[in-house]
């Protein structure tokens, strides 16, 4: 068993346990929201979108303080180029992918999660999302989730971000409130296919040939050790002089694959053999906010250790630098 599903059958279990325990003194709570999109194209009148999303939520309080959570979401979209098959369900660990009902319907866990307090210790355990940074509209430290870009940035951030098994626990150290996340699902990064509606083509992301040339993509190597490749994060945050600041560390895979390149030739014709792989880095990160008068300063600033980029030239350093 591996330790993902270690992790997941505990968390199930520790709510089962923890419900049999309280059954007595708890308050259900629950809700369903139903949206609906049809995209049309302005120029033709063809429809680009058309889908039904469903979201259940469900929510138990007990008299001691601890919560336990689930959302799940239903969604039917009618439109090739949107259906799940548009997206590369391989960046998912087995434990987050979604299930694939039909060939337009599809059924996703989005967060089951046990959260309370074990004296001045916060605990979450389970699936959920962890939102890091302070600026709007942009994933500048927002990245210990990583994302699906099926409606490319369009989709709300919630909705967008992919969340993950996590071990989130909270404290205070004098001033500071101190954040750990241990991350052991190896979910990354959810690109469109090439046939999808929004199919990357900048060659930033998506790498090309020159006419003549054959391309052989291979599939995507992916770390497979949940316990040695795990992902970990610190944050501590505090007041200082009026300013809102946090300090941020994540030890991570980059959430895009990084497209090295090998060139052949097959018979008389060059073959370019591209395969991707997940690479290491160190994020160090800051944000600060705070308010004068009818004016609000927020900002966030993040280092990479090692970020990788398609180079100009394929046959230099497997073509990425």
């Amino acid at each position: 068993m591996s330790l993902v599903e270690t992790i997941k059958q505990t968390t199930v279990c520790c709510l089962i346990s923890f419900v049999s325990l309280t059954a007595f003194a708890v308050e259900f709570d629950s809700s369903l929201t139903a949206t609906t999109q049809w995209w049309i194209n302005t120029n033709d009148g063809s429809s680009q979108a058309l889908n039904l999303t469903l979201l259940p939520e469900f929510q138990f309080d007990f008299d001691d303080g601890w919560r336990i959570k689930s959302i799940v979401r239903g969604r039917l979209e009618a439109i090739s180029g949107m259906q799940i098959d548009d997206l590369n369900r391989h960046a998912y660990s087995q434990y987050s992918k979604p299930v694939q009902m039909y060939d337009a319907v599809e059924l996703e866990l989005r967060e089951l999660y046990l959260q309370g307090n074990v004296g001045d210790i916060f605990i979450k355990l389970g699936k959920q999302q962890v939102v890091w940074g302070k600026a709007d509209g942009l994933h500048v430290l927002d990245i210990v989730d990583p994302q699906s870009f099926r409606e490319f940035i369009l989709d709300k951030f919630e909705s967008s971000r992919i969340p993950l098994w996590t071990v989130n626990i909270e404290w205070s150290l004098g001033d500071w409130d101190t954040q750990f996340l241990w991350i052991p699902d190896l979910t990354f990064h959810s690109l469109p296919k090439p046939q999808a509606r929004f199919a990357f083509t900048s060659p930033e992301l998506a790498p090309g040939a020159p006419a003549g040339v054959n391309v052989n993509l291979e599939p995507a190597k992916r770390p497979n050790n949940p316990l040695l490749d795990s992902d970990v994060g610190l944050r501590v945050a505090t007041f200082w002089k009026g300013w809102d600041v946090t300090l941020n560390y994540l030890f991570q895979f980059n959430n895009l694959p990084v497209f090295r390149q090998r060139v052949s030739l097959a018979g008389n014709q060059p073959l370019v053999t591209i395969h991707p792989e997940y690479e290491r880095t160190h994020v160090l990160g800051s944000t600060f906010s705070n308010a004068f008068s009818d004016w609000v300063i927020r900002g966030e600033i993040v280092y990479f250790s090692d970020h990788y980029f398609i180079a100009r030239n394929p046959l230099s350093m497997q073509g990425v630098i």
